[in-house]
């Protein structure tokens, strides 16, 4: 019932951004927008703690819209941190399996591993510790995989 919520709210949300964005893009004649550069700028301000959802949540439609695997999948892992940093643990869950399904899917070894990575935090903040231990070994290995260095360390 959780995630059909979650899901739900996060649909909503972006439903009217989606309609704000048209509107606004229309109304300023803007060029066409660049994804990778929007998801790179979100993770950037994760990294700094100023993760703006509303900002990913219009990376995560654009990438939907032009068909970008990849660039959803970040936008996936950023909404599931942002959760995450809010202590909404479940949320982050529900987001961080989204990018994980994509990373498989489109062959992202390294972004399937962050991925699992996330999701054992998130199972740990929900103090579900065998869970949290089965993703950060599955980390792990992907990191030691792809020869990762600092990937196993974080691991």
């Amino acid at each position: 019932m959780f995630i059909q919520n979650a899901q739900n709210t996060f649909f909503a949300v972006q439903t009217e951004m989606e309609h704000e964005g048209s509107k606004i893009a229309e109304q300023q004649k803007q060029p066409p927008v660049n994804i990778k550069q929007l998801s790179y700028r979100a993770e950037e301000e994760q990294a700094d703690g100023k993760l703006d959802v509303r900002t990913t949540m219009e990376d995560l439609r654009i990438a939907k819209e032009v068909g970008d695997k990849e660039a959803e999948g970040r936008a996936y892992g950023n909404l599931g941190s942002a959760s995450h940093k809010l202590s909404n643990f479940k949320p982050a869950i529900v987001y961080h399996k989204q990018h994980d399904s994509i990373t498989r899917n489109v062959g992202d070894k390294v972004g399937e591993g962050r991925a699992h990575g996330n999701l054992g935090n998130a199972y740990q903040g929900i103090f579900d510790f065998q869970q949290a231990i089965k993703y950060h070994e599955q980390d792990l290995s992907i990191a030691k995989e792809v020869g990762d260095k600092a990937g196993e360390g974080g691991a």
